[in-house]
């Protein structure tokens, strides 16, 4: 079983949360996050970026609602990694079970992936809290019937590994999106994946 990230993982959206993130912090009454600072802090723990640009972790859970909000009202303008359409389709002719967990809303995902693409998905875990996603991976591998060491989550932040680790199954990381490969080769992940092809080649092998 392959279950994928959506955000930064299958969904190329961090360039359009940069563009949200000046409405989030006067919305939420934050200090300005610039593009420069979350850049310095691509190499650090998921963690980090919150202690270090001092977001209060009450506002967390709403800050994600009003992120979710906005990504179904502008789910026509994201776009999917080139490549993983075909990716998902190679596993989902092979016979793989494809599932997505992500803390983004599912009929967001959905309006992204499409219809055709969306229904060769076959287990969604969504609305996950911004460190909750061990509890939401596993469930879909109980839902699939599937053991841990069966299956692998591919994601782009160092909190999607420590998620993968909490329940004991493989983990991949992809090069193009928010974490860098110095963050997570500090943590001991080795299954890193400069682009599309080196996943595809690495998962349909």
């Amino acid at each position: 079983m392959v279950i994928f990230d959506f955000d930064g993982t299958l969904a190329d959206t961090i360039p359009w949360l940069m563009e949200l993130m000046p409405e989030i912090c006067r919305r939420f009454n934050l200090n300005e996050i610039s593009r420069e600072t979350v850049q310095a802090l691509r190499s650090d723990p998921s963690p980090e970026l919150v202690r270090k640009v001092g977001i209060p972790l009450w506002k967390l859970p709403l800050i994600a609602w009003h992120i979710r909000q906005r990504s179904k009202a502008n789910a026509a303008s994201l776009t999917l990694f080139p490549g993983m359409v075909g990716l998902i389709s190679k596993l989902h002719a092979r016979g793989a079970k494809v599932g997505i967990v992500s803390s983004n809303d599912e009929e967001a995902i959905a309006r992204v992936l499409g219809p055709e693409l969306a229904a060769k998905v076959s287990y969604y875990e969504c609305r996950a809290s911004i460190f909750g996603k061990s509890h939401r991976l596993a469930r879909v591998l109980k839902r699939a019937g599937v053991k841990a060491s069966e299956a692998i989550y591919i994601g782009d932040e160092t909190r999607d590994a420590e998620a993968a680790r909490a329940v004991g199954m493989d983990f991949g990381a992809v090069g193009w999106g928010y974490s860098t490969q110095v963050a997570f080769s500090q943590m001991g992940v080795t299954a890193f994946y400069s682009c599309v092809e080196e996943l595809e080649a690495a998962l349909l092998e």
